[in-house]
């Protein structure tokens, strides 16, 4: 049975399957008043040694959001931490 071809005003709007994006994953590293916020672990895990040579503190979280943008989190995940907490 072929497709049913979708409505044209409801391409791409919200609750429509067009509309789903994939989750988008960021690294957050931070240390003393400096943050950085990277898609690459690789970029992220180098910055988070430098943070804990330069500073003696650091975190590295990963982040799960549904909607960046606007700032919908789906999950928070401390993958690394050294030192005392930044404040």
């Amino acid at each position: 049975m072929p497709k049913k071809p979708e409505h044209p005003l409801t391409a791409g709007l919200p609750g429509t399957r067009r509309a789903s994006r994939r989750n988008e994953t960021v690294y957050h590293v931070f240390t003393h008043g400096t943050d950085l916020w990277t898609g690459k672990r690789r970029k992220a895990e180098k910055t988070y040694r430098r943070f804990v040579q330069e500073t003696g503190s650091a975190r590295l979280y990963k982040e799960t959001y549904q909607d960046r943008e606007n700032d919908i989190m789906i999950s928070e995940q401390c993958i690394k931490g050294y030192g005392a907490y930044p404040g």
